[in-house]
């Protein structure tokens, strides 16, 4: 069975412990039809291997699916280790608000333990697909509802290569660090789904660009940050641009 967390100690295993544990107070079948995504269903994915610990924790669930904006409040709440210290606030894009909702909350012990962001997306492009993973934790037994792993590779190419107006600059310089640490052995058997799935993007990916220079700084402290200084930038950029090249269909090059 897969072991989340490998040898992970000090802050980067507080912080897991805290994404584990909203995942599973929401993603293991309390709250019908919701998932993880993003950096936590990929460190799930990736474990016990490399992988970069979550800033944050994204919960997903269908539109189809008749769950009020207070269910998130609401489990918070009656939980006796975690408080919300701030109203629900909507995610302001560039195109205008969207259909996420960040809270921002607390994990408490003897004392304040940790503190993070989860963001409730009531829009996703494939909010209906989702694998059980069965883990284990802590010495815990879970099954999480979790993102498959080439929706997660998909989403993060698309925001790396989705078209941009002139002058806009990608700030998601954490979403090829986490590509960065895919091997090939797990990309490969993928790309006939990563192909379908890129198809059903609402745009085609613009692979004509170079990363952009103000990455250099941040890509430096996530290496730091993560312990994993041996990626470069450059051959990161690349390798995700060949991922979605042969991924293909719909892509423009």
């Amino acid at each position: 069975m897969k072991q989340v967390g490998g040898q992970l100690s000090g802050r980067d295993r507080i912080r897991l412990d805290t994404v584990i544990g909203l995942a599973e107070m929401f993603c293991s079948g309390q709250v019908p039809d919701a998932k993880v995504v993003g950096s936590v269903a990929l460190a799930i994915h990736l474990s016990p291997g490399r992988f970069r610990v979550p800033n944050d924790i994204d919960i997903v669930w269908s539109a189809a699916t008749a769950v009020s904006e207070d269910e998130i409040p609401w489990r918070i709440d009656a939980s006796a280790d975690w408080q919300l210290v701030a109203p629900s606030l909507p995610t302001l894009l560039r195109s205008g608000p969207s259909a996420t909702r960040q809270y921002r909350m607390e994990r408490w012990g003897d004392g304040l333990i940790d503190r993070i962001t989860l963001q409730d997306c009531r829009l996703w492009p494939d909010a209906g697909a989702h694998e059980m993973v069965h883990c284990q934790f802590n010495g815990r037994v879970l099954a999480l509802a979790v993102e498959p792993l080439a929706w997660c590779i998909v989403h993060k190419l698309d925001s790396l290569f989705k078209p941009r107006k002139p002058g806009w600059v990608s700030s998601r310089c954490r979403d090829l660090f986490d590509i960065a640490l895919l091997d090939a052995e797990r990309i490969d058997p993928l790309l006939p789904e990563i192909s379908s799935n890129i198809r059903m993007l609402p745009h085609e990916l613009d692979l004509t660009r170079e990363p952009p220079a103000e990455w250099a700084v941040v890509w430096a402290n996530l290496g730091e940050v993560s312990g994993f200084t041996d990626l470069d930038l450059g051959a990161a950029w690349d390798a995700a641009l060949g991922i979605a090249a042969r991924a293909g269909a719909g892509v423009k090059s």
